[in-house]
């Protein structure tokens, strides 16, 4: 790990979730900051934190703007040297696999600040009658994790190192988000003097700059491709272990040529951010993949195809239709929970496209009030300022540092 060459030089640390790629670089404006001068880095402890083994993958030209810890050690004694001049900005919920680096920041006496624009739907409630099918499913669900012994000998653990950060507890500095109300997560670390700050969502300032043009000459529909089974969510959750990817992508191919013939509308994929070109041949040849063009496809889209996604706020936003597409082997797994509890939400139509007979041409319009409902409680807070991320910081930096 690389020490700053200038001490004096003022540091900014960004955490989040997941591994580190070009649209984090984007959104947490990388390039703006390094041009001002400041050391910006991402610590990349995502696997400590998610306790999977990621595959990592880093594009060359944002390559050494991250920083692997490979232990918590390395993560604490990285934090214990920085303590002077820096300023750490998180996208993570102080909860009981994460306490061990919030004990480590809270020690270190580093000011942070919590940033949640982001538009995630945090539980749902569901009621229904599952077939045997459905229920041997679930049991062999919850028997993978049972297997995992590591995640229940780290458990205890994990709730002692709450206990112990929850000791040197230090409050968040700013808490930027952009929704009605913070999960409990982020509630526990409000203090007396945190500054909580609404402003429209990450997507919705994305959404606003996007060009009219299409990037298409004929009329389309886009599928948001979660990179099933692959996505270190789904590795994480033990869902890559329920279905193959083969059996997935089968089924997925053959229904994106019904939906063609039944529609007359191509379909083009907007691949996720963590997909690997390794993995575009998922897709049939005749498919065509956009890379960091979500936003951009959905505002020129007749119809969105999608399981569930982050990425729904286009579609809120753009007022485009949905149509939630299920599976037999989502069954028994929150791939299966969530896409009809989306469906639901928006009152959107949903197949499931392990039958062999669908019907893609009776699609339920946007229902506009379910829509405004959503984008005002997720993605544009009505007490929203308008302020950046960026300025939030640099006001923190002049604040704290």
């Amino acid at each position: 790990m690389a020490e700053n060459k200038n001490k004096h030089m003022k540091n900014i640390f960004f955490i989040h979730r997941f591994p580190f790629n070009k649209e984090i670089y984007i959104q947490n404006e990388f390039e703006f900051f390094k041009k001002k001068g400041y050391n910006v880095k991402y610590l990349e402890i995502s696997s400590l934190l998610k306790k999977t083994k990621f595959e990592l993958y880093y594009p060359e030209e944002i390559a050494d703007d991250v920083i692997p810890f490979n232990t918590k050690k390395e993560f604490n004694q990285f934090i214990n040297s920085h303590s002077r001049n820096s300023i750490v900005i998180l996208e993570v919920s102080f909860i009981s696999n994460s306490a061990w680096m919030y004990r480590a920041i809270f020690k270190a006496g580093i000011p942070y600040l919590i940033f949640d624009l982001s538009s995630v739907i945090a539980s749902f409630k569901i009621k229904k009658n599952k077939s045997i099918t459905e229920k041997l499913q679930a049991v062999k669900s919850k028997l993978l994790k049972l297997t995992r012994l590591q995640k229940l000998i780290q458990k205890p653990g994990e709730i002692i190192n709450l206990y112990r950060a929850k000791s040197c507890f230090q409050p968040a500095k700013v808490i930027f988000t952009s929704k009605t109300k913070l999960s409990s997560g982020r509630r526990a670390l409000v203090g007396k003097n945190t500054k909580i700050l609404y402003a429209d969502s990450a997507d919705y300032r994305t959404a606003m700059a996007l060009p009219n043009t299409s990037l298409s000459d004929e009329k389309y529909a886009v599928f948001i491709d979660q990179f099933l089974p692959y996505h270190p969510d789904f590795k994480s959750n033990y869902t890559y272990n329920l279905f193959q990817a083969k059996d997935y992508y089968k089924e997925l191919n053959r229904f994106f040529k019904t939906f063609t013939q039944q529609t007359g509308l191509k379909v083009i994929v907007a691949a996720h951010p963590r997909r690997l070109n390794k993995y575009d041949n998922d897709f049939n040849s005749d498919i065509q993949l956009f890379y960091n063009k979500t936003g951009h496809l959905v505002k020129n889209a007749e119809m969105v195809l999608l399981h569930y996604s982050t990425a729904v706020n286009f579609a809120v936003i753009f007022k485009k239709p949905m149509l939630f597409i299920d599976s037999n082997l989502f069954k028994g797994i929150d791939v299966f929970l969530y896409t009809r509890a989306f469906s639901k939400l928006f009152n959107s139509t949903i197949i499931n496209m392990s039958n062999s007979s669908v019907d893609c041409k009776n699609i339920k319009d946007v229902n506009s009030s379910k829509y405004q409902t959503y984008l005002e409680q997720n993605i544009r807070h009505k007490d929203s300022e308008d302020i950046k991320l960026k300025d939030v910081i640099l006001q923190a930096i002049e604040a704290y540092l």
